[in-house]
């Protein structure tokens, strides 16, 4: 029996389409074909630290309408055109704020629905200020 629970555990860990964003590996940082829904910084507000912050706002669906659980990676995109290998943490569930460099990012978020809706997309982070993301699901 523990040689069973090993197994599926380490199935869990290996396999990234089992399980949701924050009991499995990181989605590969892959650009998608085309961009998946609408995801925008919408505004930007002064900190009194003066970092760089990215803060998940709102996430929702047209057709449902406001979401409580959508998360997701951040992956910075070089000036080059290829985009990091390390992922970033980001959603609401858990690192709803974060700080990080200024820059150009390719995010990828889903929710934790039943059923499955995604949002893919870049984005500019601001430097030296608080950015609010707003998330349109697909």
């Amino acid at each position: 029996m523990k040689r069973y629970i090993l197994v599926l555990a380490a199935a869990l860990f290996i396999n990234p389409s089992l399980g949701h964003a924050d009991d499995r590996a990181p989605i590969k940082g892959v650009k998608t074909k085309r961009d998946l829904g609408k995801i925008a910084v919408v505004r930007t507000d002064v900190n009194p630290e003066k970092q760089t912050r990215l803060v998940f706002e709102l996430c929702s669906h047209p057709g449902i309408g406001v979401l409580k659980n959508c998360n997701g990676y951040l992956y910075e995109l070089h000036e080059e055109g290829w985009i990091g290998k390390e992922p970033i943490s980001f959603g609401q569930t858990n690192y709803k704020s974060i700080n990080l460099a200024a820059g150009k990012y390719y995010m990828k978020i889903d929710s934790s629905q039943a059923r499955r809706y995604y949002a893919t997309g870049e984005i500019a982070v601001v430097p030296f200020v608080t950015n609010f993301v707003h998330v349109l699901l697909e």
